[in-house]
């Protein structure tokens, strides 16, 4: 969302198994261009990706 990067954040251990606060670790990183949803990919296309840099 709008050049945004958004991370995703899992528990790492049950609440019962910990005093205060779960550990919690980024376990991805969601960017515009990330397809969260491979059945939206048809396998039988081409899907291309480009990077350009200048400078």
């Amino acid at each position: 969302a709008k050049g945004h990067r958004v991370a995703v954040a899992d528990q790492m251990a049950l609440p019962s198994e910990c005093k205060g606060i779960v550990p919690r670790e980024v376990t991805r990183i969601v960017t515009a261009g990330t397809i969260l949803d491979t059945q939206s990919l048809d396998d039988k296309d081409h899907n291309y990706l480009v990077c350009l840099v200048f400078g």
